[in-house]
């Protein structure tokens, strides 16, 4: 199977009817500390929201968002597709369990593409991105009022409004308008 880079986080794949994400960490270290996964949680919503707008999306035998990876038995990676709407559980399946076999558990996770495509999901997104955010603005006003400088920098800016843009398309309903 071929894989699309979304962003530095997700690529995705088709295979049958099934969406395949993967997540591709560059450093599992520092994903796993809280800004890590503030930002494992804004790059999968991105992309989720990202693979709304692909042509695949719209192909009728696509069925289900799919992940499968030993990373997933992180309770805190869970959280995070939860939230989203995925079900996660530990696999068995002998499939998976040879693509990873050094791994001590594989877990997978799961959304229909019907609750990707919902209202419910846009909700959902909108909640866990506007929750990152407040948390993102907290500790930056917390560092900029111990600092001598308050400027922003050209990457925060940045970064800024890629989140904006992401909200922006989170709002947007089935029907291509604003809710």
């Amino acid at each position: 199977m071929n894989f699309t880079k979304i962003n530095e986080l997700i690529s995705y794949g088709v295979s049958n009817s099934t969406l395949h994400i993967h997540i591709v960490p560059t450093d599992v270290k520092n994903m796993l500390n809280s800004e890590g996964l503030k930002q494992a949680n804004l790059k999968l919503i991105e992309a989720l929201e990202t693979i709304k707008t692909r042509p695949e999306i719209k192909d009728d035998n696509i069925k289900t968002i799919f992940a499968v990876s030993p990373i997933l038995r992180l309770g805190a990676l869970q959280e995070m597709f939860k939230k989203l709407g995925f079900s996660v559980s530990q696999t068995k399946s002998e499939k998976f369990l040879q693509i990873f076999p050094n791994a001590k558990s594989v877990y997978q996770a799961s959304l229909p593409k019907s609750m990707l495509l919902s209202p419910e999901y846009a909700e959902r997104a909108l909640t866990a991105m506007q929750g990152e955010i407040n948390l993102q603005n907290e500790a930056r006003n917390s560092i900029q009022s111990n600092s001598l400088f308050h400027d922003t920098s050209p990457s925060q800016l940045n970064q800024s409004r890629s989140l904006a843009n992401t909200m922006q398309i989170a709002k947007i309903g089935n029907r291509g308008q604003l809710q």
